[in-house]
């Protein structure tokens, strides 16, 4: 479920306009990933389960991104049309704190895998980031 929040989020924010209310959803998104981020914590800590605290971590980490991306979508965007390039440096930036996020955890669970997947989400997400702001200032 977490891998594909900021896929899906660039796809609706590359088609549909904010006037549908793009931000509004992105928003409960985000906070309901941060809840299901707390109850995947507890539940891990209770089992002893550690991949299930992490990831619980990580859904309560990038939570508050998604929603806060969905606000920024709704102040901003308010009659204008959605720009791709602007979301993808957005979608970019938060794979860059996704990754960098998973690493973090992986580097204190002394999880390897988990590590290099996390530093190759982040590099991915800051290589968006870079093609999302150049191509904003192509498209002006």
């Amino acid at each position: 479920m977490l891998r594909y929040a900021f896929l899906v989020a660039a796809i609706v924010a590359a088609v549909v306009s904010p006037d549908s209310a793009l931000g509004e959803g992105l928003e409960a998104y985000g906070e309901g990933q941060r809840q299901i981020g707390e109850l995947q914590t507890a539940q891990g800590f209770l089992t002893g389960n550690v991949p299930e605290f992490q990831e619980g971590l990580v859904n309560q980490a990038i939570g508050p991104y998604v929603s806060g991306y969905g606000s920024y979508l709704k102040s901003t965007y308010g009659g204008r049309k959605l720009l791709i390039g602007e979301g993808l440096a957005s979608l970019g930036q938060g794979m860059q704190q996704l990754g960098q996020a998973q690493a973090g955890l992986a580097f204190v669970g002394k999880d390897r895998p988990t590590f290099d997947k996390g530093v190759e989400t982040a590099w991915k997400g800051a290589g968006l980031k870079i093609y999302g702001d150049t191509l904003s200032k192509w498209t002006g």
